[in-house]
C-alpha cells in the first residue's frame, strides 16, 4: 500500500496555504508513526496436541487450525507423508514445529503472515519488497496571483511502502486404491450337458449345403449260380465305386459308379457212358437124375456193359464284372454334431463287361458248358435300397458304413433252365470328403 500526497497548486484557495502545508506534515508523520501489520506471533503458548500415526500434512493441518498459522510448503514432497507420532506439553508453537520439523529435516521461518517450511539444507526465500521509485515532478513554479510572483515553498514527500507478500500453495493429493476380493465359487459337480444338434462353438465344414465324394469297399452276399440244383447264398462277391454326393440340408443326392464282381465257388462230380452189350452170368448150378441119367440146370443173370465210361469232376469258380451306373437319393433321420443316420434308395444300370467259368445245366449233360458258348445279357437293370451311417472323423471327413439290399431284374442267361436273376446284399465301408 502507497499514500503519496502530492503538493499542488491552489488557485481557488491562495490563502490557505499554510494549512495545506500543516496538514500534508501531520499525515505523513502519522504514516510514519504507525506500527507496522505483523502476522500472528509464533512464540505464544499453543494448545496441548496429541498426533499418534498422523501424516505430516495432516498434522500441520491440525496446527494450523488451532493456532491460526499460515503454512506455505511443497505438497508434493513425499516427507510430508512420514507418521508423526508427538504429544505437546504446552510449549510454545515454535518449539512445537521445531520438535515436529526437525524428525523430518525441515525447518521453518515467519515470512510476512506465512510460516514457510523447507529442508534444511535450503535457505528459506526471504521476498524482497520492490522499490517503488517515485516519479520525477518538477518544482513547483511560481504561480502569478493578482500580477505578483509568489514563490512556494519546496517540500520532500516520503513515500511509505507496506508490502505484504502472501504465497500459499496447496496441493490435495488423494490416492484411493480399491481392492474388491470376489469369493471363489465353490466347484461344482459338472452336469451332463446336452449335446447340441449344431457346433456353435466351432467352426466346421458344411455338412447341409455344397458337394462331397465317397469313396468305399463293400463285401456282398448274393445267391448268383450257374450249376443246376446249387442255387444258395455266398460271401464270395465284392463292390468298389465312387460316389459324387449334392448336399440340399437332409438329402443327398448321390451319382456313382462302381465295379461289382460276383464269383460262385462249386464242385460237381459225375460220370457218363456211350455204346455196351450185355455179359450173361451163371449164378447158380443144380442138377436132376432122370432114368438113370444126370440133368444139369443153369441159373443166369445179364448186365449191360458199356463200351465208354467217362468220369467228370469238376472244381471251379465261375466270375461276372458289371460296371454299374447308380443313380440314388438319401435321407437323414438323425442329425447331430458327429453322427447322421439315414434311408437310402436308387436304381442303376449294370453293364456286363467280363465272364470267365463253366455252366451245367443238368444231370443229364455230358460236359460243362463254357461261358463263352453261352447267351449272356450284356445289360441289366437293378434296384437298390437301404440304411446307413455317418460319422465324422476329420473337419472335412466323415467315415460311412452303409448295408444294402440289390435285386436285378433281368436274367443273368436267358437259356438257363433255372432262373437265374440275381439276389444280393452288401455292406459299405468307405469314407465321404466334404467341398
Amino acid at each position: 500500500m502507497r499514500d503519496t500526497i502530492k503538493q499542488e497548486p491552489n488557485h481557488f484557495f491562495p490563502g490557505n496555504k499554510v494549512l495545506l502545508h500543516t496538514l500534508c506534515f501531520m499525515g505523513i508523520m502519522l504514516l510514519l508513526l504507525a506500527p507496522p501489520l505483523r502476522a500472528q506471533s509464533g512464540t505464544q503458548s499453543g494448545a496441548p496436541l496429541s498426533f499418534q500415526d498422523e501424516k505430516l500434512s495432516a498434522v500441520l493441518q491440525k496446527i494450523s487450525e488451532t493456532n491460526t498459522l499460515n503454512f506455505s510448503y511443497d505438497a508434493n514432497d513425499p516427507v510430508f507423508d512420514q507418521p508423526v507420532n508427538y504429544v505437546s506439553e504446552g510449549e510454545s508453537v515454535d518449539e512445537m514445529l521445531r520438535n515436529i520439523l526437525s524428525t523430518a529435516g525441515l525447518q521453518h521461518k515467519q515470512i510476512g503472515n506465512q510460516t514457510v517450511i523447507f529442508h534444511a539444507a535450503q535457505k528459506a526465500v526471504v521476498p524482497v519488497p520492490e522499490t517503488i521509485i517515485p516519479e520525477n515532478k518538477p518544482p513547483p513554479e511560481a504561480v502569478e496571483m493578482n500580477d505578483n510572483p509568489v514563490q512556494l515553498p519546496e517540500y520532500i514527500l516520503d513515500t511509505v511502502f507496506l508490502h505484504d507478500t502472501i504465497l500459499r500453495i496447496d496441493t490435495l493429493r488423494v490416492t484411493d486404491t480399491i481392492f474388491i476380493e470376489k469369493e471363489k465359487p465353490q466347484k461344482q459337480t459338472p452336469s451332463k450337458i446336452k449335446e447340441l444338434p449344431v457346433d456353435y462353438f466351432q467352426m466346421e465344414t458344411n455338412r447341409d449345403k455344397g458337394w462331397a465324394m465317397g469313396v468305399f469297399a463293400a463285401p456282398v452276399l448274393d445267391d448268383f449260380s450257374l450249376v443246376k440244383g446249387q442255387k444258395s447264398f455266398s460271401l464270395r462277391s465284392f463292390s468298389l465305386g465312387v460316389d459324387v454326393l449334392r448336399l440340399l440340408k437332409r438329402w443327398n443326392i448321390s451319382f456313382g459308379i462302381r465295379l461289382t464282381q460276383f464269383n460262385q465257388r462249386f464242385t460237381q462230380q459225375y460220370s457218363s457212358s456211350e455204346g455196351g452189350v450185355y455179359a450173361t452170368d451163371t449164378v447158380d448150378a443144380y442138377y436132376t437124375v432122370i432114368d438113370f441119367d444126370t440133368a444139369w440146370y443153369y441159373v443166369t443173370d445179364s448186365s449191360w456193359v458199356p463200351l465208354e465210361v467217362r468220369e467228370y469232376d469238376y472244381q471251379r469258380t465261375n466270375t461276372l464284372g458289371y460296371l454299374d451306373l447308380n443313380v440314388s437319393a438319401s435321407f437323414d433321420l438323425y442329425q447331430s454334431a458327429k453322427t447322421r443316420i439315414y434311408l437310402k434308395a436308387g436304381g442303376q444300370l449294370d453293364l456286363l463287361i467280363y465272364d470267365n467259368g463253366l455252366a451245367i445245366l443238368g444231370d443229364d449233360q455230358k460236359k460243362a458248358t463254357d461261358f463263352d458258348d453261352m447267351n449272356f445279357n450284356k445289360i441289366n437293370y437293378s434296384v437298390s435300397a437301404g440304411f446307413g451311417l455317418k460319422y465324422r472323423i476329420a473337419d472335412q471327413v466323415d467315415f460311412n458304413t452303409e448295408f444294402y439290399y440289390m435285386r436285378y431284374f433281368n436274367e443273368v442267361v436267358t437259356d438257363f433252365p433255372e432262373s437265374t436273376r440275381i439276389n444280393a446284399m452288401g455292406l459299405k465301408l468307405g469314407l465321404v470328403f466334404y467341398f
